[in-house]
C-alpha cells in the first residue's frame, strides 16, 4: 500500500524531531511522545479499519530510515505476526558487518520489547542489550576483558534456547568469537611463560 500525503511526511518528521539523537536504551527515550504521534496519525487519515491502520503503519515503518524509532512509535498498534515478519524481512538482507547495523537492529529489538513484549521476548531484548554493550566496548577493548565478556554472555545462554529467537545466530557467533579470543590469549600467555 502506497501512502502519500502530508500526514505521513509530518509523522516521519515529528518522530525524528521528538527522538533527536536518543536511542531506545537511553533512560530518557520519549516512548509516550512517539506513541502519541502514531495515535494522531490515523485520525488525520479519516475513518480507517484496524486492518487499514495496520497496513499504513507497516508502510510507515518500512519507509522510515531509523527502524528503532519507527518501531518504538508503532509497535503498540501492530500485531505480533506483523512485527516478526517485518523484523525478518527487513533484516534478512542486512550484513551484520558494520557498526551502524550492529547498533540499529538490537536497538530495534529493545524498542519493540519495551512497547510490545509479546512480539519480542525479554530474553531477546537481553541478548540485544548484551550485543550492544559488546559493540560499544569493542571485541578487543581494554575496557572489557574477555573474562568480563564471558561473564556477560554466558548467563544469557542458560535460558531455554529456541532457534527462532531473534539474534540467536548473532549471539551464538559472538560467544564463539569471545571464546576463540580467550583461547588465543591463553595460548599467547602460555608461550610467553615458556
Amino acid at each position: 500500500m502506497k501512502i502519500k500525503g502530508r500526514a505521513s511526511h509530518a509523522w516521519h518528521q515529528n518522530i525524528d524531531n521528538t527522538v533527536g539523537p536518543r536511542k531506545p536504551t537511553d533512560p530518557n527515550f520519549p516512548w509516550i511522545a512517539l506513541q502519541n504521534h502514531t495515535g494522531y496519525y490515523p485520525m488525520k487519515k479519516g475513518t480507517l479499519s484496524q486492518t487499514q491502520i495496520g497496513e499504513r503503519l507497516m508502510t510507515l515503518v518500512k519507509s522510515h530510515q531509523s527502524k528503532e524509532v519507527a518501531f518504538a512509535a508503532c509497535a503498540r498498534c501492530l500485531s505480533v505476526c506483523t512485527i516478526r515478519r517485518l523484523l525478518s524481512d527487513d533484516w534478512e538482507k542486512i550484513q551484520f558487518d558494520n557498526a551502524t547495523t550492529l547498533d540499529e537492529y538490537p536497538q530495534t529489538i529493545v524498542a519493540i520489547n519495551h512497547i510490545n513484549p509479546k512480539a519480542v521476548s525479554v530474553i531477546e531484548a537481553k541478548w540485544a542489550v548484551c550485543l550492544l554493550e559488546q559493540v560499544t566496548a569493542g571485541s578487543s577493548s581494554h575496557n572489557s576483558t574477555l573474562g568480563q565478556q564471558l561473564r556477560d554472555i554466558l548467563p544469557l545462554l542458560s535460558y531455554q534456547v529456541v532457534l527462532r529467537l531473534l539474534l540467536y545466530a548473532e549471539f551464538v557467533a559472538h560467544g564463539h568469537v569471545i571464546c576463540l579470543n580467550h583461547v588465543s590469549q591463553l595460548e599467547h600467555l602460555r608461550l610467553e611463560s615458556q
